[in-house]
């Protein structure tokens, strides 16, 4: 559990960091990798996905 947290933190920090590869660097829908996803489709799939595997 703590690897977890420390690397949600460290994924969040990277995201406050003025970094070119991550504004142009994504794919599909997420073109800037630095701004929240609008449509909240990753975090509805990453639950799903951890229920799915939890039952």
């Amino acid at each position: 559990m703590p690897f977890f947290i420390s690397l949600f933190l460290g994924i969040r920090g990277l995201a406050n960091y003025p970094i070119e590869s991550m504004m142009f660097g994504g794919i599909l829908w997420f073109q800037d990798l630095t701004v929240p996803d609008p449509y909240y489709i990753l975090p509805v799939f990453t639950a799903v996905t951890m229920f799915v595997t939890m039952e």
